[in-house]
C-alpha cells in the first residue's frame, strides 16, 4: 500500500526555542510596571477633568453622561491596577525561586567544602599517633617541673 500512496512524511522539527533565563523573565515583568503606572496615572489625569467638567454642569442630564464616563475610566484604572499587583506578585515569587535556588547551590557548594576539609583533617591527624602526643606531652610536663624544682632549689636563701 505504501507503494502506491508513499509513506507518510515525517512531521518536520520545530527549531528549539531558548530556555527562558529567570533573571530576563523577572526583569521583563518588572519593566512591564512602568508602563500600567503610567496608564492609572493617564487614568487620574482623565477623572481630574471629568471632576472639574462636573462641576461646570448644573443639571443632572449633563452629569450623567460624565459620570458613566468616570465610572468606565475607574473600572479601566482598578483593571491596570490589578495587572500591576498581579505582575509584581508574578516578580517577587520568581525572585523567591531565584533566591532558592541560590541557596541550594551554597548549600551544595558548602557540602563540598566540609567534605574536602574533612579528607585532609583526616589525611592530616593520620599522621599523627595521639598515644605518641600524650606521652609526650606528660614527658614535657614533667621535665617543666624538674626544671620548676631545680630554679626553686636555687632560689633558697644560703
Amino acid at each position: 500500500m505504501h507503494r502506491i500512496f508513499g509513506r507518510p512524511k515525517a512531521p518536520e522539527a520545530k527549531p528549539a526555542e531558548p530556555a527562558v533565563s529567570l533573571d530576563g523573565h523577572i526583569q521583563k515583568l518588572e519593566g512591564r510596571v512602568p508602563d500600567l503606572d503610567k496608564k492609572i496615572a493617564q487614568c487620574d489625569a482623565e477623572l481630574v477633568q471629568i471632576k472639574a467638567q462636573l462641576a461646570k454642569c448644573r443639571t443632572a442630564g449633563q452629569q450623567q453622561p460624565l459620570k458613566q464616563k468616570a465610572m468606565q475610566i475607574l473600572k479601566r484604572k482598578q483593571m491596570y491596577s490589578n495587572q500591576r499587583d498581579s505582575m509584581m506578585q508574578r516578580a517577587f515569587n520568581l525572585e523567591q525561586t531565584q533566591f532558592a535556588i541560590d541557596s541550594m547551590k551554597e548549600a551544595k557548594e558548602h557540602v563540598e567544602v566540609m567534605k574536602s576539609s574533612t579528607t585532609a583533617m583526616k589525611d592530616a591527624t593520620g599522621a599523627f599517633d595521639v598515644g605518641e602526643i600524650e606521652d609526650l606531652h606528660d614527658d614535657m610536663f614533667d621535665m617543666m617541673a624538674d626544671v620548676g624544682d631545680v630554679n626553686e632549689i636555687l632560689s633558697r636563701p644560703l
